[in-house]
């Protein structure tokens, strides 16, 4: 069992054991589900369940478009090669990519053993406008493993990747910075909380990064959300935990909230999204809150509830692409989690766009199950989000690449160049055209890249 797993059913007094058992996961199915949680299933017990807060807006359902493949999309996609750590001995997973230029990209994320509860090391690769190549980490001092989750440039000489390390006394966020010739860990503020963790990062500038990802204290049973911003110097932390609802006298329990994600389209238009949830009530729901240049606020969006009688809904957001103060999009899924424990899994893609005054959910394509990971602006009419399906037939797991396209009407699925088992985790736009988005595809695991130009 992975540690963070075993740590969280701990903290919860072994509710995560309770009731019936579903039948064992195959390794693809395993596979499946870390790469479908990316930021948050391998980070710590900040993936408990998360706060809802507020009168968060409901729909019952969702219209769903029936359309194929795009067609006269911008681009055309392409596999391109990728290095990975030993396919023998190990297991890499991309979870992040990001680009300066044509000839300036970067993609991270972790490798590990194939085996559970594996030690991580953090892998870090570059695009020099020929090939990507692996770039050594800095040295992390680590008790359980570092891992790396995102990561965000605004030129060759100027990155940031971001992530957590598992420390003796708990979980610590983890920034490691790019000068143009080397990585280097960065000093984070000390939050003096038991875990925190960072999962996303967004560039504005050389002097203005966003750093978002989660706190907890988890005998406490409660967490919320963390931000971290580079102002040139340092990183400055900022925390918060919206307010809980009521517990019953003999419950246990509070807020968590954890953020995915963040994007922005200026230094005074940030978003950053994930779920919350009051534990251990309620289901999970959307969370998105926004920086408009003096203070964060947290902004009503949207969830999919259940119909009467049909049992919770877990709605969540993984990746969020900021394109004017009045142009957003989030993307995540959302579960519908019956009236049994042994019910099958639910998963269904989530997308819901901002346009200056309100969230709202977007219809998708029909996909059957799975769940969107990443989302990446090319502009208003030209959007597209990456993640994966999952089909069981026989109790067999299937796991498949899943690729969306936003034409500034409906949103549509393009085909993907790969074959075989593969989920994709990251997406994100090329300046001066075209895109990236990466993954993992095989088993054991190794790295997917894929290229629209």
């Amino acid at each position: 069992m992975d540690p963070f797993e075993r740590r969280l059913r701990e903290d919860l007094g072994g509710l995560a054991d309770e009731g019936p058992r579903p039948a064992p996961l195959s390794a693809g199915a395993r596979r499946s589900l870390r790469l479908r949680a990316g930021r948050t299933a391998t980070a710590s017990v900040l993936v408990v369940a998360l706060l809802a807060y507020g009168a968060w807006t409901g729909v019952r359902a969702i219209g769903r478009s029936t359309s194929g493949p795009a067609t006269g999309e911008a681009c055309s996609w392409s596999a391109v090669p990728a290095p990975s750590a030993d396919p023998t001995r190990y297991e890499t997973f991309l979870r992040s990519v990001a680009a300066s230029g044509p000839n300036d990209a970067w993609a991270v994320g972790t490798y590990n053993e194939a085996r559970e509860g594996a030690g991580s090391f953090v892998e870090i690769q570059h695009w020099d406008g020929t090939a990507w190549t692996e770039v050594h980490p800095p040295a992390i001092e680590t008790y359980g493993g570092p891992s790396v989750t995102g990561v965000a440039a605004t030129g060759p000489d100027d990155a940031w990747a971001v992530g957590f390390n598992e420390e003796e006394g708990g979980g610590v966020s983890l920034a490691v910075h790019w000068d143009g010739t080397s990585w280097t860990s960065a000093s984070m503020h000390d939050s003096s909380l038991p875990e925190s963790h960072l999962f996303a990062v967004a560039a504005l500038t050389p002097d203005d990064y966003w750093a978002a990802g989660g706190w907890a204290k988890p005998g406490d049973l409660r967490g919320g959300g963390l931000m971290d911003q580079w102002n040139g110097t340092s990183w400055e932390t900022a925390t918060w935990s919206a307010p809980a609802t009521p517990h019953p006298a003999n419950e246990t329990g509070g807020p968590y909230e954890l953020l995915n994600a963040v994007a922005g389209s200026s230094s005074s238009d940030v978003w950053a999204v994930g779920q919350s949830q009051d534990v251990p009530l309620s289901q999970s729901r959307t969370w998105t809150v926004h920086w408009d240049g003096q203070d964060w606020a947290i902004v009503q969006s949207p969830n999919v509830d259940p119909e009467p009688g049909t049992g919770n809904v877990d709605n969540s957001l993984q990746s969020v692409a900021a394109i004017a103060p009045d142009d957003a999009w989030a993307v995540g899924s959302y579960q519908l989690k019956g009236t049994r424990l042994a019910a099958p899994a639910t998963h269904r893609p989530l997308a819901i766009h901002w346009d200056g005054g309100r969230w709202s959910v977007v219809p998708l394509p029909e996909v059957g199950q799975g769940g969107l990971n990443g989302v990446a602006a090319v502009g208003p009419h030209d959007v597209w989000a990456v993640g994966q399906t999952v089909e069981n037939p026989g109790g067999a797991y299937s796991v498949s690449p899943l690729l969306l396209h936003w034409d500034g009407t409906a949103w549509s699925r393009s085909n993907v160049p790969v074959q075989g088992d593969a989920s994709l985790s990251a997406i994100t736009a090329i300046p001066g055209g075209g895109l990236w988005a990466v993954g993992s595809q095989g088993s054991p695991s190794r790295p997917m890249v894929l290229r629209c130009r």
